[in-house]
This record gives C-alpha cells, sequence and structure tokens, in this order.
C-alpha cells in the first residue's frame, strides 16, 4: 500500500494542476463573455433600434463557446485522474 503513495500523489499533483489552469483560463473566457453582454444590455435602447438583438444573441453564444469546452476537457481531465486513483487503489 505505501508503494502506491508516490503514483497516488502525482495523480493528485496532475489533478491540481489541470484544474487551476482550467480554471484561470475559464474565468478569463467568462470575463469576456460577461463583458459582451453586459455592453449589449446597458445600450439595449440602441441594439434594439438597430435590429440587432439577434447578432448580440450570435456574439453572446459565440463567446461562451470556449468555456463550455473548457469546462468539458477540465471535467475529462478530472475524471481520467480520478480513474487513475481509483486504478492505482
Amino acid at each position: 500500500m505505501i508503494g502506491t503513495l508516490p503514483f497516488l500523489g502525482l495523480c493528485g499533483a496532475i489533478m491540481a494542476r489541470v484544474t487551476a489552469v482550467m480554471g484561470a483560463k475559464s474565468t478569463e473566457a467568462y470575463a469576456g463573455a460577461s463583458a459582451l453582454l453586459q455592453q449589449s444590455l446597458s445600450q439595449i435602447r440602441t441594439v434594439a433600434a438597430y435590429g440587432a438583438e439577434e447578432r448580440a444573441l450570435k456574439a453572446y453564444s459565440e463567446a461562451l463557446e470556449q468555456p463550455t469546452r473548457l469546462g468539458v476537457l477540465s471535467g475529462v481531465y478530472s475524471g481520467l485522474a480520478l480513474g487513475a486513483v481509483n486504478t492505482i487503489v
């Protein structure tokens, strides 16, 4: 049992590193999408006057694609690390 501790520590370190990196990237991506939404909502009259609601919605949806992709990728990496820990144990 004690021989598996280095491998468990390695899996834990990888999982922590991936979570930290993906969390930082996801936060940055959400900040961009949030800024776009805030700008559209603060200028809602102008957006409506030019009939640009669909364009604003499309831009926001595109801005949310990267955080969604990062969230799925983070889940896959965390699942793999957890599976490795369970395999080792």
